[in-house]
């Protein structure tokens, strides 16, 4: 039985990886190694508002602009125009997540329907600032563990 000739530079990042506890990606340049963090210390990143490949550089570099890359490890956040366009479907869920709870509470006091309408879209309204930064966020994280760089 013979076996495939793997480069010596592949065969040392793989062994690098495992020493480091890392996962690593095959790409078509060379093999990749990704940090393998727990669970805990990635929502307490995406809780942060920190980069998803180490963990420790600002997302945000004010509350409405979001820094072009990590300050710690230089990764790139938007990787195409229109990336962010998958982080639509997370504000949808957090906007769900917390609107449903004032709707139900409304709901069992008796509300009319108008009121819950205004209150709901007050609420929104407030909270559109973190669902838009937290949003973004959570797909950086979400296409960092799938798509690695």
């Amino acid at each position: 039985m013979t076996q495939a000739y793997i480069p010596a530079d592949i065969r040392r990042t793989v062994a690098e990886a495992a020493r480091y506890r890392c996962g690593y990606s095959l790409t078509s340049q060379a093999i990749v190694a990704i940090p393998m963090h727990p669970v805990s210390t990635r929502l307490s990143a995406i809780l942060q508002q920190r980069c998803p490949r180490c963990l420790r550089g600002k997302v945000f570099a004010e509350f409405w602009e979001m820094a072009s890359h990590c300050s710690v490890c230089n990764l790139e956040f938007e990787r195409e125009p229109g990336y962010f366009l998958g982080a639509m479907y997370f504000s949808y869920g957090l906007a769900i997540v917390t609107g449903t709870p004032t709707l139900l509470l409304m709901l069992l006091m008796g509300a009319s329907n108008v009121w819950i309408l205004g209150v709901l879209g007050l609420q929104l309204g407030v909270s559109s600032p973190l669902l838009f930064r937290y949003s973004r966020v959570m797909w950086l994280h979400f296409d960092q563990l799938f798509d690695p760089r």
